[in-house]
C-alpha cells in the first residue's frame, strides 16, 4: 500500500507525567516520550509479528495490546502468525472511555482534558497495559478511523500510538492518515506493529 501519512503531528520532546509512575514499580518515575513519527514502515504486518516474535521468544517475554480504533486488529494480525501464543498474553479492545478507565488505569481527568484521542491516553493505555498483564511489552491504538467523529482540531485520520516497556520509556505519538475507514484501520495496524520494532528492538523498517 503507498504511503497515505498526510501530516506529521508529534514533536520530539520528553515529558514526565505522575500518573504513568504505576508502570509495575509504583517507586520509579515512568518518561512518557513524544516521538517524531516518519513514513509507514515498508514491512508488512505479518514480517513485524514474525520479527517481534522471534525477538520475544528468544528472551522469554511477552507482548500485550490494547486498542481502540483498530478493534482487536493489532492482536488480530499477531495471532494471525503460528506460533503467536508462544509471546502474545492478551489484547483488550477498549472502544469507550469507561473501558479504558476499568480495563487500562486511564485517567479519567486525562481523557476529561486530553480527549480518547490523544498522546497522553495512548501513553497511559499503553503503560495500563503492563499493569494488567504479565507482559513485558505494550502497543496502543486510538484514533478516529471515521467517516464520522472528526472536528477541526482532530481530523478523520488521527491516530495516536503508544509503545511501553516494562520498567522503562513510554513512547507516543501521533500522525494524520489518509483513506477511508479500512484504510485508516489497516495502516494503523501496520504503524503499531513497525512502530514497537523501531523504538525497543532497533530494527530499520523504512
Amino acid at each position: 500500500m503507498s504511503l497515505l501519512i498526510k501530516q506529521i503531528i508529534s514533536t520530539e520532546e520528553i515529558t514526565v507525567f505522575e500518573n504513568l509512575r504505576l508502570c509495575m514499580n509504583k517507586q520509579t518515575k515512568q518518561c512518557y516520550k513524544q516521538i517524531q513519527l516518519g513514513v509507514i514502515p515498508k514491512i508488512t504486518e505479518e514480517q513485524a509479528v514474525q520479527q517481534i516474535g522471534n525477538y520475544l521468544v528468544t528472551e522469554s517475554l511477552f507482548l500485550a495490546t490494547a486498542e481502540s480504533c483498530t478493534g482487536g486488529g493489532v492482536a488480530s494480525a499477531i495471532t494471525d502468525v503460528p506460533g503467536s501464543s508462544q509471546w502474545f498474553d492478551r489484547g483488550f479492545i477498549t472502544y469507550s472511555n469507561e473501558s479504558k478507565v476499568e480495563m487500562l488505569d486511564v485517567s479519567r481527568d486525562s481523557l476529561s482534558k486530553y480527549g480518547a484521542v490523544s498522546e497522553q491516553v495512548a501513553a497511559e493505555m499503553a503503560a495500563g497495559t503492563l499493569i494488567n498483564s504479565r507482559a513485558s511489552y505494550a502497543i496502543s491504538v486510538t484514533g478516529i478511523a471515521g467517516p464520522g467523529g472528526g472536528t477541526e482540531q482532530k481530523p478523520v485520520g488521527t491516530v495516536c500510538f503508544g509503545w511501553a516497556k516494562r520498567n522503562s520509556t513510554v513512547f507516543a505519538g501521533t500522525v494524520c492518515l489518509s483513506g477511508d475507514r479500512r484504510q485508516i484501520r489497516y495502516q494503523s495496524v501496520r504503524y503499531a506493529l513497525g512502530g514497537l520494532l523501531e523504538r525497543y528492538f532497533n530494527s530499520n523498517l523504512i
